[in-house]
């Protein structure tokens, strides 16, 4: 009996669980499937922290806020902070639905939110030595970042990639005893519910931004598959000849498709000295930049609902990233080969 009403209850989990993709699973023209979760670093301190060595920045694309007009907010700081705030508001609203993990089977009431707010510190008195403790409620503006919970698939039909998000959550560091920083953590996960595209509109929202992932690109090897399999290297290398749609470069110009191939699949020579023979040796090796590619670079559109108090997205373009390592084959940094964008994208910048 025990061991029936465990089936049944996982059954109900994963169910319950697939029910945010199962319109993926099913569809025979979506033939990859995967979930992928990561950080992004969306509220820079200042313009000297907005500079290309921030990983997973945004760029703003559209903000509209009446009560910037009635000097409720400042200008400057309502715009980097605004996404910080709203998702606080969300974690203090008692009607808001709003759960403790990414699977979001565990409810969280307004108030557990309010504690999980506080931070603790410990520190020592001056008077006695005694060990203090001191309880500091966490301010929207301590929120850098959002953790995203995913889903990306490709569809064989279009020969285009897409996302949704499943689930998101405001992250705030963690530190020790003495101050050092300790990691991040969650104060909640939002369920990222799903909008018709049709909806995904610029006048429709209020604020609108854009990520291109740097840092946290989509690693192959860390993809959770929940559909089908997909040779990403071959997919990419097919592309070239000819492209299904437009290429651009790096430096986000139409891209010449055969200049491009011929800069993956080139010829280099290489001039080594032998010092025995007391000459030149000249050999060729055929380069291959596809068999290098290990991350994805997605570039998304990210919709905000101020009123649904939701966060939508929309897979605007992707790049396959090049490993590039030194001689003794560490990594070193990635660049992007090429984009190929599926929608416009104004706020797209070097």
């Amino acid at each position: 009996m025990i061991r029936v009403f465990f089936c049944l209850g996982y059954l109900l989990f994963a169910t319950s669980t697939q029910a945010q993709f199962a319109d993926l699973l099913r569809d025979p023209d979506i033939t990859w499937v995967g979930e992928y979760t990561t950080d992004y670093w969306m509220n820079p301190e200042n313009e000297q922290e907005e500079a290309d060595e921030i990983p997973n920045r945004f760029e703003l694309v559209r903000f509209i806020r009446s009560d910037l007009e009635y000097g409720l907010y400042g200008r400057l700081i309502s715009t980097r902070k605004y996404l910080s705030q709203q998702l606080m508001q969300t974690g203090l609203d008692p009607e808001a639905k709003i759960y403790k993990d990414s699977l979001l089977k565990v409810r969280m009431s307004s108030d557990e939110f309010g504690q999980s707010i506080i931070s603790q510190d410990t520190g020592y008195s001056s008077c006695n030595g005694e060990v203090m403790i001191f309880r500091n409620e966490i301010e929207y503006s301590e929120i850098f970042s959002i953790r995203i919970r995913q889903v990306f698939w490709y569809n064989q039909k279009n020969k285009a990639f897409d996302a949704r998000i499943l689930a998101y959550a405001p992250i705030v560091d963690t530190r020790d005893n003495e101050g050092n920083w300790n990691g991040t953590r969650a104060l909640c996960w939002i369920n990222g519910e799903e909008l018709p595209r049709k909806g995904l509109k610029n006048t429709a929202f209020n604020y609108i931004f854009q990520t291109k992932m740097l840092d946290n690109a989509l690693d192959l090897e860390e993809v959770k598959v929940l559909k089908g399999k997909l040779d990403f290297r071959k997919l990419f290398a097919d592309e070239l000849k000819p492209p299904t749609r437009t290429l651009i470069d790096t430096g986000f110009k139409p891209a010449n498709s055969s200049i491009l191939s011929t800069e993956c699949f080139g010829v280099d020579t290489i001039i080594t000295y032998n010092y025995i023979k007391n000459e030149e040796e000249v050999r060729f090796e055929h380069r291959s930049c596809i068999d290098q590619i290990d991350h994805i670079q997605f570039v998304q559109n990210w919709y905000y609902d101020e009123l649904k108090k939701q966060l939508y997205s929309q897979l605007a373009g992707i790049a396959p990233l090049q490993s590039i390592r030194d001689s003794e084959g560490r990594l070193r940094f990635f660049i992007p080969l090429f984009y190929q964008m599926y929608r416009g994208t104004k706020a797209l910048k070097p």
